[in-house]
Order: structure tokens, then sequence, then C-alpha cells
């Protein structure tokens, strides 16, 4: 006897249609940056109630990290924009995977379409004959059960298949949705610590940061000067004369894109030895300005003068102490015993102003396309080399 026909073929290639594709957004593996570190103006002690070098040489060197030695700005549009192609990469990949089982899935619907087209064919067949007098009837009643067979077992499988895959891409579009959602966070965080960045640079931070390396770079040199140079204070006084050399060759680099500043390097001879600064020449300026941890470091702090008013950058008036510089070389030239001020640091990675009580001892020209951009050349005075 013909077996019925017992699973309705409902599923549909249609309801396989892929759901975790959509929107384009990005994978959600944000690097976690730390925050902005604030740079404390006093330095922190050991229990012994010693200055410990070693641990502000650690926070000087994670704020170079964070905010000198990258660009946070690039680094913000770089991870965003980093997330968002290894999302797109997952959705892709996951979009090819489901297209292909969609395919296979609709390839097995064709052929089960055949066999119920096989079916209702033979059953017109057995319709029409009569099994007492057709010899084929009993061979097409067997051929349409093995049909039925077939199809039955194809349609228990599709549907459980089709079943899976639904679950799979509702699986595969959770994750999605996850990813986009973590995206977004990590997208705010960036946003929120590029923020902070830059109020951190819009409230000279950098500078006071940029202070706060000196300052402990004069201490530390002062005591070396002392003899008392351990170990410990002689590495941290290298790393901090490297951050020195780093802040003012991003300094002069910087420069070269802002009208009407000239930054060049000067090498300060003092009791102690000598000191490579970089300086911005400054024509208006009656004196040079140094930085106070520059003098620590040449010895010179001993023989600081009277307070005086100099002019700081932007022309703006401080006050200072004197100082006479044993020597200045820039531009190739040397000049002895020049009269200065001993002011704080101008600008991140500038140690002071190259002013008139240097550059009068030569007939100077400063010239932006030559790589020395202070052209000097010698008067015939005595000092002067």
């Amino acid at each position: 006897m013909p077996r019925r026909l017992i699973v309705v073929f409902a599923m549909t290639c249609a309801m396989l249609t892929p759901g975790c594709g959509g929107e384009k957004g990005q994978e959600a593996r944000y690097r976690r940056e730390p925050a902005v570190v604030a740079v404390d103006a006093g330095l922190a002690e050991t229990h012994a109630g010693g200055i410990d070098y070693g641990k502000e040489v650690t926070a000087l060197e994670t704020v170079m990290d964070q905010c000198f030695r990258r660009d946070p700005v690039e680094a913000s549009n770089t991870a965003i924009s980093n997330a968002v192609a290894q999302h797109n990469a997952w959705v892709e990949q996951n979009h090819e995977r489901i297209e292909s089982a969609q395919d296979e899935m609709k390839r097995r619907a064709d052929a089960i379409d055949d066999l119920k087209t096989q079916i209702e064919s033979m059953d017109k067949q057995l319709t029409n004959g009569d099994a007492r007098t057709d010899p084929t009837y009993a061979a097409l009643t067997a051929r349409r059960n093995q049909a039925v067979d077939a199809y039955n077992e194809g349609c228990e499988q599709y549907n459980a298949d089709a079943k899976t895959r639904r679950q799979a891409v509702d699986t595969c579009k959770a994750e999605s949705d996850r990813q986009k959602a973590q995206i977004a966070e990590g997208r705010q965080r960036i946003e929120s610590e590029l923020a902070e960045y830059k109020r951190w640079r819009e409230t000279r931070q950098d500078l006071a940061f940029y202070q706060a390396v000196n300052r402990l770079y004069g201490q530390l040199a002062e005591m070396q000067q002392a003899g008392e140079n351990t170990p410990e204070a002689a590495s941290c006084l290298a790393s901090l004369r490297a951050m020195r050399a780093e802040l003012g060759a991003r300094a002069i680099k910087e420069s070269d894109s802002r009208e009407g500043v000239v930054l060049i390097r000067v090498e300060l001879a003092g009791f102690a030895g000598a000191e490579e600064c970089v300086m911005v020449v400054d024509t208006g300026a009656e004196s040079v300005t140094i930085d106070p941890s520059v003098v620590h470091a040449l010895g010179l702090h001993e023989s600081l003068g009277d307070e005086v008013h100099a002019a700081a950058a932007g022309g703006l008036t401080t006050k200072g102490r004197k100082v006479t510089l044993p020597e200045i070389t820039a531009a190739g030239h040397t000049a002895r015993d020049v009269p200065g001020v001993a002011l704080n640091a101008p600008d991140v990675g500038v140690d002071g102003l190259l002013g008139q009580s240097f550059l009068n001892r030569f007939v100077y020209r400063i010239d932006r396309k030559d790589p020395r951009k202070l052209v000097l050349r010698p008067l015939s005075e005595p000092g002067t080399e």
C-alpha cells in the first residue's frame, strides 16, 4: 500500500536570510589606555623621608608615553578605525559563511521539491493503474514508497537544519549587536580621554610637566655635583636628560610649521660642564633667559645675582635672578660671559630665550630657509670668536 507523506515541507530558504550583517561597525577590541597622568608639582617621598627619584622618573615616563611619544588624537582615530575594520571583517566572514549555508539549503530544498514532483507523478500513474492487471504496479508502488521515505527523511532533516541555521543567525546577530555596543562604548571612552587630553593641553599642564622634568633634572644634577651620585640617581639623571632632548627635538620640529618662531640648539657651558638646550631666537628680548634647572645643571646656582624684571616669551615681563653664562655657543659661534636671567621654561622643550645680550655680540640674520635658521657673523669685539 502506498505510504502517506507525513512531513509538510514548509520551511523555505527565505527564512534563512542572514541577519548578522547590516550596519558596518567595528570589532570591539580596544587597547585600554590609561587616562592622562596629572603631574604633581611636588616630589614623591620614600618612607624614610627622602625623595623617591625612581618613582618620580617612572611617573614622568608614563606621561611621555601617553602625551608626547604618540599623537593622542591620531592614536584615538587609529584605535577606532582599527576596531571598525576588525568588526567589518568579522561581519564579512560571517556573511560569507551564512550565504554558503543558505546556498546549500537552497540546493537541498530543490532536491526535495524534485522528489515531491516525482511522487506526485507516480501517484497519478498509480491512480490510473490497476494492481490486478498491471505487472508494473507493484514495482511502481515500491519506487513511490522509497521516494516518500526519502522525501519525509529529507524534510525532517531540512527542518531540523533550518532551525539550527536560524538559531545560528540569531546568535550571529546578537554577537554583532554586542560588538557594536562594545564599539560605541569604546568610542565614547576614547573620546572622553581625548577631551581630557585637550583640556590638559589647553590648561598648559604640558608646560607644568616639562617644568617638573626640569626641576627634578636640576636637583639630580646638583646632587651629582655635590658627590651624591648613586647608581639610581645617575640612571634617573640620564633618563631625564633623554626626556629633555626628546622634548627639545619635538619642539624644534613643531616650530617649523609656526610662522615667526625660530628655535635652535644652543650649547651652554658652566662650572659643572656643558648642557645642550633649545632656545627661542628672540630679537626683542633684552637678555638671554634660561631655565633655573639648567643653571643648576651648569653649577651656576651659587652665583645667581639679584632679582630683576625681565622679558619672558610673548613680551610678558616677570621676575628672575641675574646670572652670568660663561659660554654660549649657537650657530657655530661662541660668546663668553653673557649676561642672562634665570626664568622658568617658556614652553615645552624650550629652555629659554636667546636675546640681545648674546645676539648683539654678532651681526645676525634670521633665515628660516637656511638649515641653521640663525646666521651669525662675528664682530671685532673682545669675548667673541
